[in-house]
């Protein structure tokens, strides 16, 4: 059994959760870095992002009502020690959960057909930027020699697109 660990505040939201057997996913709009996971603000940066975004979806607003409301539920691979333990939101004298992680993934293939749920979290001191040299393209490449090729998303993701279609 592989096992993965859940940090909640100790308080009586997490022993509804506990008692009434659910999980709770939080909305990015309660997130401690509400620029976390937030696409919006991406395309609120680049112009090209933005422009694939409105044309993708016929419009900001739509993907931005969508993601708004797409919670998000983090567990940890690794048992913290209790010195850590403040890092996670409202939980320094916290409670840690130890879950099955195969019957979750089970129950969430089964109930919301959603496979290989759980993604790794690259945490960064600071927030990603997409370097540009204008407002329509970001940095996509960098070569050990310290060349750099820049193109706009659009031509990005038509590429990953004519690729799959072959």
């Amino acid at each position: 059994m592989s096992t993965i660990y859940r940090l909640r505040p100790s308080n009586d939201y997490t022993i509804e959760e506990l008692t009434d057997n659910y999980l709770w996913f939080s909305k990015p709009s309660f997130f401690n870095d509400t620029e976390d996971s937030n696409i919006i603000s991406f395309a609120n940066k680049n112009a090209s992002i933005h422009d694939l975004i409105e044309r993708l979806f016929n419009g900001l607003e739509v993907i931005k009502n969508f993601l708004s409301n797409v919670g998000i539920c983090c567990f940890t691979n690794k048992q913290p020690n209790s010195n850590s333990w403040r890092r996670f939101p409202n939980c320094k004298n916290g409670i840690m959960i130890e879950y099955n992680r195969e019957e979750l993934e089970e129950y969430f293939i089964q109930n919301y057909g959603l496979g290989d749920c759980f993604k790794k979290v690259d945490y960064r001191r600071t927030p990603t930027i997409f370097e540009s040299t204008n407002q329509y393209n970001i940095l996509w490449e960098e070569s050990s020699n310290g060349n750099r090729l820049y193109k706009s998303f659009y031509n990005i993701i038509t590429e990953v697109s004519d690729q799959n279609t072959l």
